[in-house]
């Protein structure tokens, strides 16, 4: 007799790392809210010369105040916080996959952010880079 899969080879994805309580929302909800908040201060505080897209502005400025003082990408920081906030309640391995996607993304696309302001803005760069981490403060 030949044993039969309990369900499809992804259905790992649905199997909870957290066991759900309350204590769970109320760690995630004010995360995921803290992030959108700093996502949004961030792409306020960019104003003109935030793009979709990987470019440069006419009178592109290098923005190192308000969150861009504690870390060079606020606005995908932000977003990976409000994805780890999300996480906690939902509490299944599918939702850290979907954490680890988004960090691979944002930090590929920090990469060749930095490039091109690292091109543009030269030592003025190299310097704010030093002094300022990528996405999480003191630590990334």
């Amino acid at each position: 007799m030949a044993l039969q899969a309990s369900g499809p080879p992804w259905s790992w994805l649905f199997l909870r790392f957290i066991r759900f309580y309350v204590g769970v929302v109320g760690v995630g909800a004010p995360l995921t809210w803290l992030g959108l908040a700093l996502t949004f201060c961030a792409r306020f505080k960019l104003a003109g010369n935030w793009s979709a897209s990987v470019a440069l502005k006419q009178g592109h400025e290098l923005i190192q105040g308000g969150p861009y003082r504690c870390v060079r990408h606020p606005i995908y920081a932000g977003a990976l916080l409000a994805v780890a906030g999300t996480a906690c309640p939902i509490g299944q391995w599918r939702s850290l996959l979907a954490l680890a996607l988004t960090l691979g993304a944002d930090w590929y696309r920090c990469g060749r952010e930095e490039q091109l302001m690292a091109a543009t803005f030269g030592d003025e760069y190299r310097s704010y880079q030093s002094r300022t981490r990528r996405l999480i403060p003191f630590i990334l």
